[in-house]
């Protein structure tokens, strides 16, 4: 019936890898969505047949209950379905999300990472170079250590 298999669509277990699959799986989900609430008419229609027999005492009106019962339950078990699948489908998309952001943010830091490794050999050079310079110039080494305080101060800001 047109029940089990919605209710095998939005049972399912598949989950996406990548920003990309997730949305696409939002959106097959919010399809059958779509179609669920199309065929709401069609229920209604059923639904409201089956109470016109019970009210004109059709023989069968045991068997027709029992089928009006089976179908309300069969649509209340696809709504908790699909609203249960909905929450994993966000929770999946919201961690693609996540994971996403975190590789940006680790790209950046080894950006960042890098140019601070160059800056610290720039700094070490300096460093060496302000040495042989007070060793040469003794003159200028209190001009200098100030310099290289102020290396120093910048480089432990950054």
């Amino acid at each position: 019936s047109w029940i089990n298999s919605m209710m095998a669509l939005v049972s399912s277990d598949e989950l996406a890898n990548d920003v990309t699959g997730a949305e696409a799986l939002l959106e097959r989900h919010l399809e059958h969505r779509t179609e669920i609430d199309a065929r709401a008419g069609t229920f209604q229609a059923f639904e409201m047949f089956g109470q016109q027999l019970l009210q004109n005492g059709h023989y069968a009106s045991a068997e027709i209950q029992q089928k009006l019962d089976m179908m309300t339950e069969a649509r209340k078990e696809l709504e908790k379905a699909w609203i249960a699948r909905r929450v994993k489908v966000d929770q999946c998309l919201d961690l693609q999300l996540f994971y996403r952001d975190c590789e940006q943010a680790e790209n950046w830091m080894a950006s960042r990472e890098r140019d601070l490794t160059a800056l610290g050999d720039r700094i070490h050079q300096l460093d060496d170079t302000a040495a042989r310079l007070v060793n040469t110039h003794p003159e200028s080494t209190e001009a200098m250590i100030t310099k290289k305080q102020e290396i120093i101060q910048e480089w432990t800001r950054l």
